[in-house]
């Protein structure tokens, strides 16, 4: 991906070069980055903005100052915080997404053959023998079974994932009045 200033009060993020060569690809991953920038709440950013193969981010370069704590670079600050978001899509599809094993053979579903465009932030879902979480809102083909009030990715928190490599999850049943309590 590459990121390019637009004036300067936006950054482009160039998602694909071409829309042709991969349409539905290309919009997948379009959507994805968009949700993710958006869900992302970097301080100073007024407008995130998704077209055919690019995401545009407008900010508010007084906000964006006054949440580095100075003036000058504010700019810089904020591509900076776009790229953290950008490394963090690269590095794990959607940030602090868990891929879980351990599920049981009988309950393996293979995945849905029209992804939804949008799935809450804190879904579980089935994907083949694979569960997973959906730590952001995102588009995705796994078949939903729940939803935690856990917030799974918080870019503001370091690290900015809940879980790692090697944790254990057990999921287990709660009331409304409990995921409520519960949600961050």
């Amino acid at each position: 991906m590459e990121i390019v200033p637009l004036g300067d009060s936006a950054l482009i993020v160039r998602v694909r070069e071409r829309f042709e060569d991969a349409p539905e690809e290309t919009l997948n991953e379009v959507l994805q980055m968009f949700q993710q920038l958006r869900s992302a709440a970097i301080p100073g950013v007024t407008e995130v903005a998704p077209a055919y193969t690019t995401v545009a981010v407008f900010c508010d370069p007084m906000q964006a100052a006054k949440a580095r704590g100075q003036s000058d670079r504010a700019f810089d600050w904020l591509n900076e915080r776009v790229q953290r978001v950008i490394a963090a899509t690269s590095d794990r599809g959607v940030p602090g997404f868990p891929f879980l094993t351990g599920l049981p053979k009988v309950l393996a579903t293979p995945r849905r053959t029209t992804p939804r465009k949008e799935i809450p932030s804190g879904s579980v879902g089935i994907g083949g023998a694979q569960t997973g979480i959906y730590p952001l809102r995102s588009p995705g083909g796994w078949n939903l079974i729940g939803r935690t009030p856990l917030r799974l990715f918080d870019p503001q928190q370091d690290p900015p994932t809940l879980l790692r490599a090697g944790d254990r999850v057990r999921f287990r049943a709660i009331t409304r009045e409990e995921f409520s309590s519960l949600k961050q």
